[in-house]
């Protein structure tokens, strides 16, 4: 038992950790001009389908 909680823990720090380094080179890569631009863009693909699909 102690050793599958371990096993979790482990792949959760990994994981956690291999985003958070693909997210600090995504935001290293970009000005935060560019970076406002791409997240303003994501947030209107995100939201403008929603109301067509409730509808």
């Amino acid at each position: 038992m102690l050793h599958s909680w371990l096993s979790i823990t482990v792949f959760v720090v990994v994981s956690v950790r291999s985003i958070l380094k693909v997210y600090i080179d995504f935001a290293e890569r970009f000005s935060s001009e560019e970076r406002f631009v791409l997240a303003s863009g994501l947030h209107c693909q995100l939201t403008v389908p929603m109301p067509s699909v409730i509808g």
